[in-house]
């Protein structure tokens, strides 16, 4: 097996509907990827729609954003942060 770093993971096969492999594949994670690729999906969705540059886009991070699980990004309420 190749050396996976990985808190937990699973290895499914999709045409025969079957389990292979797994680690902590029952252990319940948070889904902080899935939403963060969710929410690249809609920022880009956005920018196309409103033909904006993000680059150009600057936000103010809340507190409530600050308070949240599942993420390593260590943001402080009150900063700026581009798009």
């Amino acid at each position: 097996m190749p050396s996976i770093t990985a808190h937990s993971w699973v290895l499914y096969e999709m045409k025969e509907e079957r389990f292979i492999y797994g680690k902590s594949n029952f252990k319940k994670r948070e889904i902080a990827s899935l939403t963060k690729i969710m929410n690249f999906y809609t920022i880009l969705y956005i920018l196309e729609e409103r033909n904006l540059v993000a680059g150009k886009i600057r936000i103010n991070v809340s507190k409530e954003a600050c308070m949240l699980t599942g993420t390593t990004a260590e943001l402080k309420a009150g900063i700026e942060v581009s798009l």
